[in-house]
Parts: C-alpha cells; sequence; structure tokens
C-alpha cells in the first residue's frame, strides 16, 4: 500500500471516528432541562474548539476585543461534549453542532440559558455535521444522511428528511428558498468520492434536484446575491479540489480560478470577498497551506498574509465584520492551539491562545479592536 493511500486512510479514519464514538455524560441536557452559564461582556469573538477524537473536550472560547480578557470555556460548567463541530449565530443563540455526541448545543447570548437538542434515530446516533439558517429556522446536516429543522422558537427538531442517495452529508448553505447541500462518501478503499450538492426546498422539504460537482465536496456558502459557492476536496492526493460557483438562477456551476492558491477548505464570505484557505497534503504527511480572498465582483485573489507567518495546519478562518480583521485558527491537532489575527495589511496583530482544534467563529458585537 502505497504512503498516499495509508495517508488517504488515516484522514478517512479522522473523518469517520467522530461518528463512532458516543459521549457519556452525566448531566446530559435536553430541551426539558435549562442551565445557565456566564455570558462574557464586551464586545468579542466566541471560537468553537472541535476537541480531539474521542476525547469528549470540546470547548468554546470568548476573547474580549477592548480588555482582550479570554475565557478558555465559557461552558466550563456544562461541557459540550465531543467534536463540536460547526457554529452560527441566528437571532440572539448561538448554535453548535456537536458530532460525536450527537446533539445541537443552544447557547443563549442574552440570558446565558444552554438547552441541549439531541439527534438521534431511536438509539443510534444522527452525528449532525453543519449548520445554516432561514427564516426563524435553523438546518442541520448529519451523517446519517439526514437534514433536520430545528424551530429556534421551540428548540424543537420540526422535520427530518432522508435524502434519497445521500450518504454522509457535509456543508449546508440556505438561499433562494433552498437548501444547498453536499454529500461526502468514500468506497472501502478510500479512492472514490462522491461529487453531488443536493438541492432541497424548503417550503416543502423535499430534495428537488441533485448537481454534480467537483469530487468530494465539502463546505457549502451562499454570497448577498445568492450564488452558491462550494470547496471540493478532491481524493487528497493526485486530485487537490478547488472551489466552485453555482449560479443562483440556472444552476449553472463554473469553477472559480484561485490562482496558485488552493480554495479547498473552509471559507467565509464578507461582502464581496471571499475568505479561504486551502491545505494540501505531502507523502512525509506535512501540509501545505493555503490563505486567499477571493473578489466577487473583479475575480482578483489576493493574499491575507503577507508577513512571513507559518502555520502547522491552517483549521479555520473568521472575520471581524467592522474591522475587517482575519482570525486565522493554527493547530497541530493534539494540543492547544491558537489564533493569529492578521490586519489588511496581512500582518500579524496579535496571538489568541485557544483550545484544540479550533474550527468556527461567531463575533458578537463586533468591534475594531
Amino acid at each position: 500500500m502505497t504512503k498516499f493511500r495509508v495517508f488517504k486512510t488515516l484522514i478517512f479514519s479522522a473523518c469517520v471516528m467522530g461518528v463512532l464514538t458516543a459521549c457519556n455524560e452525566d448531566d446530559e441536557l435536553s430541551t426539558s432541562k435549562v442551565v445557565v452559564v456566564p455570558i462574557p461582556d464586551g464586545p468579542g469573538v466566541y471560537i468553537l474548539n472541535e476537541g480531539g477524537m474521542g476525547g469528549n473536550n470540546s470547548t468554546l472560547t470568548h476573547y474580549n476585543f477592548g480588555t482582550q480578557a479570554i475565557t478558555a470555556d465559557v461552558l466550563s460548567t456544562s461541557p459540550l461534549g465531543d467534536i463540536g463541530q460547526d457554529m452560527i449565530a441566528y437571532g440572539s443563540k448561538l448554535y453548535i453542532a456537536v458530532n460525536a455526541s450527537s446533539n445541537v448545543t443552544v447557547l443563549n447570548l442574552q440570558t446565558g440559558v444552554l438547552q441541549r437538542i439531541p439527534l438521534f434515530n431511536g438509539n443510534a446516533p444522527r452525528s449532525p455535521r453543519y449548520l445554516a439558517s432561514d427564516n426563524g429556522k435553523v438546518y442541520v446536516t448529519a451523517y446519517d444522511g439526514t437534514v433536520s429543522c430545528i424551530d429556534t422558537a421551540s428548540l424543537a427538531v420540526e422535520q427530518t428528511l432522508a435524502i434519497a442517495g445521500a450518504t454522509k452529508l457535509e456543508g449546508i448553505a440556505a438561499a433562494n428558498g433552498k437548501l444547498y447541500i453536499a454529500n461526502y462518501r468514500q468506497d472501502e478503499n478510500h479512492t472514490t468520492f462522491d461529487s453531488y450538492i443536493f438541492i432541497v426546498d424548503i417550503a416543502t422539504f423535499a430534495k428537488v434536484n441533485q448537481l454534480e460537482m467537483g469530487t468530494n465536496p465539502y463546505i457549502v456558502r451562499a454570497d448577498a446575491k445568492g450564488d452558491i459557492y462550494v470547496t471540493h476536496q478532491g481524493d487528497f492526493a493526485l486530485d487537490k479540489g478547488g472551489l466552485q460557483r453555482i449560479d443562483k438562477n440556472t444552476n449553472a456551476i463554473t469553477a472559480v480560478n484561485t490562482g496558485d492558491l488552493i480554495a479547498n477548505c473552509n471559507f467565509t464570505i464578507l461582502g464581496n470577498d471571499l475568505y479561504f484557505f486551502g491545505r494540501t497534503y505531502n507523502e512525509d504527511y506535512s501540509t501545505n497551506n493555503s490563505l486567499g480572498i477571493f473578489n466577487i465582483e473583479n475575480q482578483q485573489v489576493t493574499h491575507i498574509v503577507t508577513d512571513g507567518t507559518t502555520f502547522d495546519t491552517v483549521y479555520g478562518i473568521g472575520v471581524n465584520p467592522t474591522s475587517g480583521d482575519v482570525f486565522i485558527s493554527n493547530t497541530n491537532y493534539q494540543d492547544d492551539g491558537e489564533v493569529y489575527v492578521f490586519g489588511a495589511d496581512g500582518v500579524k496583530k496579535k496571538t489568541i491562545p485557544v483550545g484544540i482544534n479550533a474550527n468556527a467563529f461567531v463575533f458578537n458585537r463586533p468591534s475594531n479592536e
């Protein structure tokens, strides 16, 4: 077996271990049990730390822009659990998909009320992945091939759709009255991947279309006009993946040219700018990181980092919507990591210590730093 084949097997194992590992908590929260936690003061950023596989050590860090105070684990009195996968803000609440613990944890940022929505099919965990919001609902994809609709007022799971042809669902975007959902699948040898985006009509909550994209589609987001952007990871070897656009009117798919920078992982969109990172792998298992900004209007690509800062592995990206500062997570997968903050000139302004594998950012009452 080649080194690349072994490495792809390791990557696949890393992806699915969170599905196979269950979290046994003594104090299991549900929508019927309410816990109140202290909420950090002041404008700042919430940072989700995924934790290590099977470590039951996901945490939520808060960094205060004004005082520079760091709350290492906002939920220390009611721990998140195993594999904090994704986080979004909607209304006054944070929604966190906790993959191996198979729930969506909801934190009210005004009252500190913390509730947990279990996602199971009988006794089988659905293993939630990514989140999107629209018109009073939060939608969550899962590794059992389903997407669930959560009402944000009652925090009840109103509907769960098993999508025909789905295996493991990844990224999701809500736009144009539809959900756009990435499907992830490998064969038993970890060499053949899926390439479909499923389209679900929100009003009827039914699959209405599927589009063939690049190999191994991953993260899905909509721009302000309603066009959809999708990263695809390729096969982790020869096919390095990239970024594609879906036209909101015609569903036409076009490749986005990011030049010599690989955009195959996560990204965020602010205004006309798409901030992305990507990675490729060497035979010695080391990582090559790419970071850039793609302007949606003029199609130009610029670098986020200009001062020579290096990374072990880039794991998450966020942008302060007020200051424009870019927050980039650096990890070695095992130890507590750090988030580097870069200004518009690409020079690092500060380093924020965080937990293991910081992967998502939510800016609360953002201000200039």
